[in-house]
């Protein structure tokens, strides 16, 4: 007895292993992206802000499918007869946009076409999934609709459910078939998508409500006596057509469906799978014709635990007469308490069971395994998923494989500083394809065979890119690439390129003990042999104990820095890295900054109070500055909102404004600029006036506008403009005047704008230097407020 049930141990030990290990290099691995605000986009809105966010959504949303190994995304664009996508015929939706018809303020923006980009970019086919028939869902209000939609431009077309607010396109109407027709087909030739996809939202469900077609009914027979089978070749007719439309353009591009998972249900909406697949319809002349099958997949929705037993409904060769059978998954029902936990496990270890039928899996919807509901995406990526697959080939179509790449080599990408591995598109092969995808292999070996090709695990990568930058694996440094067809066929390998650890970077610029550097520094080195991408040290010590950027990535060859301080020292290194390893550091570099460090302040001391209204600020004197800059605020925290006053070109080291309210707090900081840059900010002090006022300050303030000579005069080449501004009281709106000192030559031509800002009153010295300018006359003005005044000055070389 112990003897069998350790055999029977084995045997299941066996099929589990066996079920994780001989994955499938071709399988459909798709999720469905819903819109109607269950999946995407997750910020609805038609702002430039809007646009930007939903694009990098989709981005991350690819991402992080492509990391499970999915292949496939059903992107929902057509939820009710309108748009999430630039449509010629539709109005946006308002999933999209927030109000249905609102465009998006980026008129370039086509959430379709970036999706398309964004999926083919990660090797990933994008289906274009589109209700055909929905037009207002129950709870809608028609009120809400936009003028350019269906039910306002057509109301004929319209059918309405009693008892709900449903309305959906007549499917009994042929002008119906010939606009959803014409609204596939624009999709299809406008974009690259992979394929069209309708869900189950046919006629509509008896929750709904009845509705009246008897008026398409009598007008379009047929020669049909049941109404049943007239609404389900209503829908045949409709398959039928957007099929054949789409093998006339683009035979490449998938049509299929996805009904309920039981049949019963899709006999209620008037859905008939067999028909579909048999290629049965009737024609308008009411001629019967069975033959070819009109569409590529079938994809039955299987939402319940082990399938309710529904599978052999579908898995049926006869059936299915050679068209691919998929796998709708109830991903957002593994939590309920009555799916086991080994659900998944179940259902995709029975698919495998079937592998000349079931061709993959679908999973309904994406935040479903972007939630790792009951841990569903870690057992794909860690199991069944762990190494990338191809989505299957439709053998009734071309079957002819492309030519292999051309070029394939390891070189630079491109203007950038990194390597990657780079080929070209392949000659067009006999049958006038070319690639769609192509797949990176990696071995350890420099020669590959069918069976390697064959093993999945070897696969490191699918993408429509003609280059590709690997990362460092254990697997080996050989790559080879192949290329997929518009029907997945793959060509033959190239020969094998093998990658080796890059050179040691060579630094550039700052130039090594440079110290001429401003406040935002480019750091530079040269290209390195083989490297991938870099790996930048960044400190303000020799030894790197509290490195600014620790180990910073970039493919770039050089990175800007900024928020350095004044006067400081720092030092840097570069190491390189690539698929086979990572190089030595290169020697270290240093430069410093020459731009002023952080003023000191001085009084008033931080804290004080009672201070006399007339505030003189001092603050100690910096030898590498050549002007200082003072806020004023109401608020410790300096910004727009809280700043009184901003007062630059300051040449001294203390400054006095009069008339502050009295007791009331005000907070200071100093900034210090020369030739090199600007200092960061001093620390920002605080006082509180009293209610005293120092006349003298007053009595020795400017009382008009005035401009002095220059002095000295004759001069060369650096001489001093003085002017004043007048006193006017600081809190009151007119506190500062606009300002605007210019040098112009004889013949009226500006030569040097001096200033050209907001001052406060008091006394001002520029300094004008001329160095570049020929010895002769010169003419300086003075325009502030209403105050004008020009001056001669003479430059003498």
């Amino acid at each position: 007895m112990k003897k069998i049930l350790l055999s029977i141990l084995i045997f299941v030990l066996t099929i589990n292993l066996n079920s994780q290990t001989n994955l499938p290099k071709r399988e459909l691995r798709g999720v469905w992206v819903a819109s109607l605000g269950i999946d995407w986009p997750p910020r609805v809105g038609n702002s430039q802000s809007d646009v930007d966010y939903q694009r990098q959504s989709i981005k991350e949303l690819f991402d992080f499918h492509k990391s499970i190994n999915l292949n496939a995304i059903f992107f929902h664009v057509r939820p009710h007869c309108d748009a999430i996508y630039k449509s010629n015929y539709e109005p946006w939706s308002q999933y999209l946009t927030g109000s249905q018809g609102l465009a998006p303020a980026d008129t370039s923006y086509d959430p379709l076409q970036v999706a398309i980009e964004e999926a083919h970019e990660r090797g990933m086919e994008l289906h274009a999934w589109l209700n055909p028939y929905r037009a207002l869902l129950s709870g809608g209000n028609v009120g809400s609709v936009s003028s350019k939609h269906v039910i306002k431009t057509h109301p004929e077309w319209i059918l309405k459910c009693n008892g709900s607010e449903y309305r959906f396109l007549d499917p009994g109407n042929p002008r119906v078939r010939e606009y959803l027709v014409k609204i596939i087909m624009d999709i299809v030739r406008r974009y690259d998508v992979d394929g069209i996809h309708f869900d189950d939202y046919f006629y509509p469900y008896s929750d709904y409500g009845t509705f009246n077609d008897d008026a398409s009914y009598a007008a379009y027979k047929y020669g049909f006596t049941s109404k049943a089978n007239w609404r389900k070749n209503n829908v045949n007719l409709l398959c039928k057509m957007i099929n054949d439309s789409i093998k006339v353009v683009k035979p490449w591009v998938k049509f299929g469906i996805s009904p309920s998972g039981n049949p019963s249900v899709n006999v209620g909406i008037y859905c008939d799978p067999a028909a579909w697949l048999k290629g049965s319809y009737t024609d308008t002349l009411g001629v019967a014709h069975t033959g070819t099958p009109y569409i590529d997949y079938i994809l039955p929705q299987l939402y319940w635990v082990q399938y309710n037993n529904q599978l052999p409904n579908w898995n049926n060769v006869s059936f299915l007469n050679g068209r691919h059978l998929l796998i709708g998954h109830a991903a957002y029902r593994y939590t309920e308490s009555s799916f086991p936990k080994t659900e998944l496990n179940w259902e995709i270890n029975k698919n495998r069971q079937y592998p000349a039928t079931i061709q993959g899996s679908v999973y309904f919807s994406s935040k479903s395994l972007t939630g790792n509901l009951a841990g569903c995406a870690d057992t794909l990526k860690n199991n069944f998923y762990r190494y990338p697959s191809l989505n299957p080939i439709m053998n009734w179509q071309d079957t002819l494989a492309p030519n292999k790449p051309n070029n394939f080599s390891f070189g630079k990408l491109n203007s950038t500083g990194i390597n990657a591995l780079l080929w070209d598109k392949p000659f067009v092969s006999a049958d006038g394809d070319t690639a769609k995808f192509y797949v990176i292999y990696r071995l350890n070996k420099s020669t590959i065979t069918d069976e390697d090709i064959d093993n999945p695990a070897n696969i490191e990568f699918v993408t429509s890119n003609k280059y590709y930058i690997p990362e460092v694996s254990d697997k080996g440094n050989y790559f080879y690439v192949t290329a997929l067809d518009f029907n997945n066929n793959e060509s033959e390998p190239t020969t094998s390129v093998e990658i080796s650890i890059p050179a040691v970077p060579e630094l550039s610029l700052p130039a090594d003990d440079d110290e001429s550097q401003k406040d935002t520094v480019v750091i530079r080195w040269k290209s390195s042999t083989n490297a991938g991408k870099y790996y930048v040290m960044f400190s303000g010590d020799s030894l790197f104990t509290s490195p600014i950027l620790n180990n910073v990535t970039t493919q770039d060859t050089f990175i800007l820095i900024t928020g350095l301080a004044g006067q400081q020292k720092y030092y840097w290194k570069v190491k390189a890295e690539n698929a086979a390893g990572t190089s030595d550091y290169s020697e270290t570099f240093n430069f410093k900054t020459a731009f002023p460090v952080a003023p000191t302040l001085a009084d008033p001391v931080h804290a004080s109070t009672n201070v006399n209204r007339n505030v003189t600020f001092k603050w100690f004197n910096d030898p590498n500055a050549s002007t200082y800059r003072i806020q004023i605020a109401s608020s410790m925290t300096i910004s727009p909102s809280t700043l009184l006053m901003d007062s630059s070109k300051i040449t001294d080291t203390t400054i006095t404004f009069l008339n502050f309210a009295a007791t009331k707090n005000y907070f200071w900081r100093i900034g210090s600029q020369n030739e090199f840059g600007s200092s960061l900010w001093s620390t920002t002090w605080g006082f509180k006036t009293g209610t005293s006022v120092n006349v003298e300050y007053q009595q020795g303030l400017p009382q008009e506008f005035k401009l002095s000579q220059n002095y000295p005069n004759p001069f060369n080449p650096v001489t001093t403009i003085s002017y004043q501004i007048p006193y006017s009281n600081l809190n009151k709106d007119n506190g500062k005047t606009f300002v605007s000192l210019v040098v112009y030559d004889m013949l009226g031509r500006e030569v040097q704008t001096l200033v050209n800002e907001e001052q406060d009153y008091g006394y001002y010295q520029i300094k004008f230097d001329a160095g570049n300018l020929s010895s002769g006359i010169y003419i300086y003005s003075l325009r502030a407020g209403n105050f004008f005044e020009s001056r001669k000055l003479t430059l003498l070389k």
